[in-house]
């Protein structure tokens, strides 16, 4: 059990967030004890712990695949197109929607504590990140009949592929635009030397779970994820 600092967090929500990884409520305990007040932890867990079940916000899941057993494939032609920031440049505020839409599921957006447009900003913060550093980060976007619908945004590091954001708009759900994204990342990965691939999503996104395991991704770990925020009245 060991309270880290974070940051960048602690920057973003202006006061001291910590994260700690306990198994037991025992450690939950000394560990808040020794929170500053305000402060926010994130408490992660391998085993779900009922005495905190009014923390949990996250069941984590974590799938990868690796790519020597996915097989390139042609994306069929449709009114759907793909094309990568970098081939296509367009304005970051025209994907601020789709990086709110992600968020649907966010143990943030979850977090009452949390107002909703801290979390807006929190999903703008991730997106900016990903267009301002062109060098390791891709963001490909999807177009139905010419209008902008998905988003899919990854980190690339050596061999090793994260897939750190999956939007579609909620007019242009359920048309496939979620696999036409995942074909096309899957594609370029397969295409540039990955060997696996990461991504993290929630137990009850359920879209989300089913598409990556329609494209071969295996879970690969799983957490559970509590929310506590230390002030003057805890």
């Amino acid at each position: 059990m060991n309270l880290i600092k974070l940051d960048w967090d602690t920057s973003f929500f202006e006061k001291p967030v910590f994260k700690c990884d306990i198994t037991n409520f025992i450690e939950f305990e000394m560990a808040q004890s020794q929170l500053p007040s305000p402060a926010l932890c994130y408490f992660f867990s391998k085993q779900k712990i009922s005495t905190l079940d009014k923390y949990l916000f996250d069941e984590k899941v974590i799938f990868r695949l690796q790519t020597n057993t996915y097989t390139r494939v042609e994306q069929q032609t449709t009114s759907v197109e793909c094309k990568t920031v970098k081939e296509q440049p367009i304005a970051l505020f025209s994907i601020a929607s789709l990086a709110t839409t992600s968020s649907q599921h966010s143990r943030f957006r979850k977090d009452p504590e949390i107002p909703n447009k801290k979390v807006d900003e929190l999903y703008l913060k991730w997106v900016e990140k990903a267009y301002q550093q062109p060098k390791n980060h891709e963001i490909f976007l999807a177009y139905a009949d010419r209008v902008l619908a998905g988003l899919i945004s990854c980190t690339v590091k050596d061999d090793k592929m994260t897939i750190e954001l999956v939007s579609t708009l909620p007019e242009f759900q359920n048309r496939g635009i979620g696999s036409y994204l995942m074909t096309a990342i899957l594609n370029f990965a397969k295409g540039n030397g990955i060997e696996e691939i990461y991504v993290t999503t929630q137990l009850d996104n359920t879209p989300a779970c089913r598409l990556y395991k329609k494209y071969g991704f295996k879970v690969y770990d799983n957490s559970y994820v509590y929310h506590y925020h230390k002030d003057k009245k805890n």
